[in-house]
Formats: structure tokens, sequence, C-alpha cells
């Protein structure tokens, strides 16, 4: 194989020193020993230094992230915001479980949460911020308001949001709030476990577990 000469070629401040290798895949790509500004050595490919993908042994990385996270935050938070006409999706980084996510002073915060920040300043201890349109990832500041735990539950039972879902938002759920409402009824007038569960189609424990509050407890 012909590999063209590199050595001595400056590129995006790296010197070529030598020819190292040819790679032993299909590509059979040249490599070449290369001084970072840094003083390290390392080796690359020649198509990568080509292409000006690669400007150091890896030394700029950390000093680029502190430039990048030393910007006020108003800029690194619109940079990474999508302006629609309902939600404003986050474009950065994303959890799991689908809230975005920003670095600022020295650990990460939820976006939607910075959002509030910058539009209607510091949220008050003990208070979370919440979604209207339920879209985690959205920053949209008219699509959030405050609100405690408690509310936040309520709202989530309220949409049916809840993980797993409860009572008769199960798939499988034989009983709904009324028939529930109705098993008590009956069990406080003294109708037997044995009778209402064929009355209702499902096992006597079931009929017990309802009748003691151990499930459906949120029926009152």
């Amino acid at each position: 194989m012909r590999v063209k000469d590199m050595a001595g070629q400056m590129i995006n401040n790296l010197t070529v020193l030598c020819f190292s290798h040819v790679s032993k895949d299909a590509a059979q790509m040249a490599h070449w020993l290369v001084l970072c500004h840094c003083g390290n050595q390392f080796v690359t490919s020649g198509g990568t230094l080509r292409r000006g993908k690669i400007r150091s042994c890896g030394c700029l990385t950390p000093m680029l992230i502190g430039i990048a996270r030393s910007r006020p935050l108003a800029v690194r938070f619109w940079e990474k915001v999508k302006k629609c006409r309902g939600c404003w999706e986050w474009l950065g980084t994303k959890i799991p479980n689908g809230y975005g996510q920003l670095w600022n002073e020295k650990r990460h915060h939820n976006a939607h949460r910075v959002s509030w920040q910058l539009h209607y300043g510091k949220i008050p201890k003990g208070l979370l911020v919440l979604h209207t349109c339920d879209n985690r990832s959205c920053v949209n500041p008219s699509h959030l308001f405050l609100g405690t735990n408690q509310d936040n539950t309520d709202d989530m039972f309220r949409k049916g949001r809840e993980n797993p879902p409860r009572g008769n938002r199960q798939p499988l759920a034989k009983l709904s709030p009324t028939k529930v409402r109705e098993i008590r009824g009956l069990v406080a007038q003294g109708i037997t476990r044995r009778e209402l569960a064929k009355l209702f189609h499902v096992s006597a424990s079931s009929i017990s577990r309802v009748a003691s509050g151990e499930i459906w407890a949120f029926v009152s």
C-alpha cells in the first residue's frame, strides 16, 4: 500500500512526526505519530488529520468545556430552546424521565426550572415548578406554574398520569370507584364475601381487600 508522506506537516497546531502503521482492518488507514502543542505525543489516522477532526491530544477539551460553561446562563439556555406555537422544546441534554438538564454553578438543573427563574425570578423554598402541558421537555414559561408536592400528586392523579396506573385506569381492572363503594356498602349490610365475589366477578380475597381498604384506598 502506497502511503502519502505527511511527516513534518503542521495541521491545527499538531505536528506530524513520522509514520506509525497501517490499520489491519479493511480500510487500511495510515496512522501517524503526532506532537500536540502541549508536548504530548499520540497516534491518529491521516484521514482524521486531513479532515480537521482533531485539534489536540485531548488537552483542549476541559478548557473548551470551561469556556462554554462560563458564558451567561441565559445565553446557554436560549441556544438549546426551540420555540414552537405551543410547547418550547428543550434541545439540550435530557435525563431518562424526559426532563431537560442544564449545567450551572457546579451542578445540573432542570431546564424548566431554569426557564421559570429566567422569566419570573427565584423559586420559593418548598415549591416545585409544574407543567400544565404534561410535556416534561417543555420550557415555555406560560406552560409552567408553581405548586407543592401535594399539588403535583393531585395533578398527576387528576390527569391519570400515575405510574403504575391505579384503579380502573389499569387495563385489566374489573372494578370501578362506583362498584367499590357499592361493595363496601353491601359488606356493611352483612352480605358475604363469597356472594359479592360471584356478583362482581372477582375473587373473595379481592372483596376482602376492597372492604378493608387495602386496595382502592383512594376511593372514599
